[in-house]
């Protein structure tokens, strides 16, 4: 997510990003998020990995 970014066009916007795929239409069933998701890289970067799901 990039700061201020709503978690929808967060969504919209990875999918497209990675997979290609433009969504038009989508009805979440659960975000998924926590300290097991959390990850700080050897150059002292963290992030927070958040998975959707959606149909």
């Amino acid at each position: 997510m990039e700061p201020g970014e709503p978690i929808e066009e967060t969504m919209i916007r990875e999918v497209r990003e990675g997979a290609g795929i433009s969504i038009k239409e989508f009805d979440f069933l659960s975000v998924y998020m926590g300290k097991r998701m959390m990850y700080k890289y050897p150059d002292g970067n963290e992030v927070v990995f958040v998975m959707f799901f959606l149909k």
